[in-house]
């Protein structure tokens, strides 16, 4: 889990005030408490980089000491550590990636409880030749919705001015990149408005999403088709044309599986 908390002076949370799971639908303003956070976002306010005194509410809290800092050395001896810095980039990229590594699981593991249950129910069942029941095909649903919502950046907080690092992080990040003939990738950042310029999450080329049990991953490249081709635009309108279209193209190049289901 990557929280956010309200620190007290000796870098504890306090315990009267609530932690928070972070990941990308968290508001920029309730984000890194008790963290330090070195980069630039304008007029947005975080929670890093700043100790709450006892007995303070928060609405009360000036985030702004905290804000658009560059350099930690009045906060710490930063030679002691691999680098001087804590990118902001890089702590959002942290985020979205704890989250959709907790969806992974979540529906690897749904999916197989359903499919060992169908078996033991059913020992005779052909499995996916065959068909499975209508509760099991309804539980994958279940168990995979939630991670196509949160890989194509389903209420995804967005941000209200410009984000920059202060490390090689963002150049770093794009190095490796799976890019299409167009030289696009999802891996491309936007920084601006939202994370990342197309958004269905880069994770997917993942060992871990490889990995998922094949009924998983054949529920959620038929989903993402659907979204994809403006089937289903009722939960993603933060997908516009334009992003569906290169979302789209940059699967058909670089991803086989979402190939031979968009070919069906």
């Amino acid at each position: 889990m990557t929280l956010s908390v309200l620190p007290d002076k000796a870098g504890n949370a306090l315990r009267t005030a609530p932690s928070n799971p972070m990941s990308d639908q968290t508001p920029f303003g309730e984000r890194w408490g008790g963290w330090y956070v070195t980069g630039t976002h304008g007029k947005q306010r975080h929670r890093g980089n700043t100790i709450v005194p006892a007995g303070t509410a928060v609405e009360r809290m000036d985030w702004s000491k905290g804000a658009n800092l560059t350099d930690l050395s009045e906060y710490i001896d930063t030679s002691e550590y691999l680098l001087p810095s804590s990118d902001i980039v890089a702590l959002i990229a942290l985020t979205h990636q704890t989250r959709m590594h907790n969806l992974m699981t979540s529906a690897s593991y749904e999916t197989q409880r359903a499919l060992h249950d169908e078996e033991s129910a059913n020992p005779d069942s052909k499995g996916p030749v065959g068909g499975y029941s209508a509760v099991t095909t309804q539980r994958i649903r279940d168990a995979v919705e939630p991670l196509v919502r949160g890989m194509f950046f389903v209420n995804e907080a967005p941000l209200t001015d410009s984000v920059r690092g202060v490390s090689t992080f963002a150049n770093d990040f794009a190095k490796g990149a799976v890019r299409d003939h167009k030289g696009r990738s999802l891996k491309d950042l936007d920084l601006n408005r939202r994370f990342l310029r197309y958004p269905l999450s880069y994770l997917i080329y993942s060992p871990a999403f490889d990995a998922l049990p094949a009924p998983v991953k054949d529920y959620f490249y038929t989903r993402a088709h659907a979204i994809l081709s403006g089937s289903d635009t009722a939960n993603f309108g933060h997908l516009s044309g334009e992003d569906r279209a290169a979302i789209y193209e940059i699967l058909m190049d670089t991803k086989p599986d979402f190939t031979r289901v968009a070919g069906r």
